[in-house]
């Protein structure tokens, strides 16, 4: 259903408020501007609780650098101790502890056990797409092969979830997200994805988007 939406959203470029440029392409970001009419990724958290923590951004990138490391590694979902300590650098202590505490759950999880036994993992995968309307690009955090041959696309979420709110509430946000990373998987290379997932580090839940090839 998600990707019943998603595919109209190429459509939608042409409304963009900027004129495409060579040297400015159109990202994903723009694109879920145009579709949800609110800043995504800029969604409002709870206040700092401590000063010298990093903005929450920049927590996300660096947690997604230590994904990214951990699955790239040779034994996937391990990274040294060492190595989590010199990416921690600069955040709050509370900063750290999250991080460590976040990447241990995940990798405890039944999607980190089918990501370790998968056929070909992609993390970080960064994809260009032509349009009639200029190139779109954008960088899907994980893409995977189970050992039966199916796709999923994974993305990340560090954002914190305001009390009250559940992890479906907010994966709402997101639904034209994995279902145009999905669809873009599928015209480059020519396979639906099974489904999408979204994971959110600071409540350690997932949420899951089946997909089918008939999309």
């Amino acid at each position: 259903q998600d990707t019943k939406k998603a595919s109209g959203i190429l459509e939608k470029l042409k409304h963009l408020q900027k004129p495409y440029q060579m040297l400015e392409d159109v990202t994903v970001s723009d694109v879920l501007r145009v579709v949800t009419h609110e800043e995504i990724e800029m969604l409002p958290t709870a206040p700092l609780p401590d000063e010298d923590e990093l903005p929450r951004n920049e927590y996300g990138t660096i947690f997604h650098k230590l994904m990214e490391l951990s699955i790239r590694s040779s034994r996937r979902g391990i990274v040294s101790q060492g190595m989590i300590e010199r990416l921690a650098r600069g955040l709050s202590q509370i900063q750290r502890v999250e991080m460590e505490d976040s990447f241990k759950r995940f990798w405890g999880t039944a999607i980190a056990k089918e990501i370790v036994s998968s056929k070909r993992v992609y993390p970080e995968l960064p994809f260009l797409y032509k349009t009639p309307y200029g190139l779109l690009k954008g960088q899907i955090d994980l893409l995977f092969e189970n050992s039966k041959g199916e796709w999923t696309v994974l993305d990340f979420k560090t954002n914190r979830i305001k009390p009250g709110e559940s992890s479906e509430t907010v994966a709402k946000r997101y639904e034209w997200q994995l279902g145009l990373y999905a669809l873009i998987f599928r015209e480059l290379y020519g396979k639906m994805p099974a489904k999408g997932v979204l994971y959110f580090s600071s409540i350690n839940s997932f949420t899951e988007t089946p997909y089918t090839p008939e999309v």
